[in-house]
């Protein structure tokens, strides 16, 4: 939640991805000191040279 509390969304990213190709955002919830999303997201592995991919989540304020 921002400090604010008006409006927060999810940032979704694979890791390793130099060129940010997997990033993703969830919709913006406006106004609610408790957001809750339901979405699903599709994320595409085409070549990791790395035995482990990451998947980075940040909430950020809008």
């Amino acid at each position: 939640m921002d400090p604010n509390g008006l409006s927060d969304y999810v940032k979704l990213k694979l890791i390793p991805d130099p060129r940010s190709e997997s990033k993703q955002k969830t919709r913006t919830m406006k106004c609610s000191l408790n957001p809750e999303w339901n979405e699903a997201f599709t994320l595409y592995v085409t070549q990791c040279p790395e035995d482990v991919i990451r998947c980075r989540m940040k909430c950020k304020p809008y």
